[in-house]
């Protein structure tokens, strides 16, 4: 399998992870009390064909994601859209349905809460163009959307599903991880500064990126290496005002890295920083955004030298 579709993989699996909370694995069987016929549908079939745009209106964000002439997606115009969330987000689509219509105190109650924290929701696409404002209590998993002052509590069939939690998603987290967007057969040279100061040159040769100055290093093992940076990814964009971000001073630099490509624009720097009580590594992103990354993932990234000898 090659790095790409490994890296899409784990991305796949890591969000899964991240959004249990939609896709909760225990049965929960229901009881629907009025007809099928009278409840309306806010389920799509064919999502992922038919949608070309959903607009995400909350009280402190909006996320706009829209696909584009060459059928890729973008997040607010300017950033691209992460396939794993886009995938969920359709699958979702697909499948969400009314499990009952609320009345009562509860309806007035609901109308209330989303009033003031709901987050309006617009699909459209081919025969599309579909409104409703969603809100939900996580705390009981229960989420509903609101169509007309109508309320409807919602469900994923099969599922003890927090269905609001999707639309929640905060704008980082919709971002594709990916802050590479190149191959190793791209990359013309990299430079790995350890921690400690030592500096290890590697270098595109002859159909291979090879460690400079290392006669003794083997080829399987440089390249086994040198491929985790392919397509290389953060595991979650984190804001200026992220705790970490905001206690930096509390981090020591932990290494870095200088990667150059073939296309200028793509080069990359990742300086390192980390701190025991924290159990991910900051990553600062070209001098300027910041992510996270597994201390597993940062582990790998720091590989002895003595680790690609023959």
């Amino acid at each position: 399998m090659e790095q790409k579709q490994k890296n899409s993989l784990l991305i796949v699996v890591l969000l899964l992870l991240v959004v249990a909370c939609i896709w909760a694995a225990q049965f929960n069987p229901f009881q629907k009390d009025r007809s099928e016929e009278d409840l309306p549908t806010f389920k799509i079939a064919l999502a992922e064909e038919k949608i070309t745009e959903v607009i995400m209106r909350g009280p402190k964000e909006v996320n706009h994601l829209k696909k584009t002439r060459n059928g890729a997606w973008t997040l607010n115009d300017s950033l691209s859209l992460d396939p794993a969330m886009h995938q969920v987000l359709m699958a979702l689509l697909s499948s969400v349905e009314v499990q009952r219509e609320v009345t009562g105190a509860l309806k007035d109650e609901v109308l209330e809460q989303v009033a003031d924290t709901g987050i309006d929701v617009r699909i459209m696409g081919e025969g599309l163009d579909r409104s409703f404002r969603v809100g939900g209590n996580p705390k009981q998993v229960n989420s509903y959307f609101v169509l007309a002052d109508q309320v409807y509590l919602m469900q994923l069939p099969g599922y003890e599903s927090y269905v609001a939690g999707m639309f929640e998603v905060k704008t980082l987290d919709w971002r594709n991880r990916s802050v590479l967007n190149a191959s190793w057969q791209d990359i013309t040279k990299m430079e790995v500064t350890y921690p400690n100061g030592e500096s290890i040159q590697y270098a595109y040769e002859k159909g291979l990126i090879k460690m400079q100055q290392a006669p003794q290093a083997d080829s399987v093992k440089v390249m086994d290496y040198v491929e985790q940076f392919s397509y290389f990814y953060v595991d979650q964009f984190l804001g200026e005002q992220h705790p970490a971000v905001q206690q930096l001073d509390n981090f020591k630099q932990a290494g870095n890295i200088q990667i150059n490509t073939l296309d200028e624009s793509r080069d990359l720097q990742l300086q390192f920083y980390i701190n025991p009580d924290f159990n991910a590594s900051l990553v600062q992103i070209n001098g300027k955004e910041w992510g996270a990354v597994q201390l597993k993932r940062y582990e790998q990234l720091f590989a002895p030298k003595a680790s690609m000898q023959k």
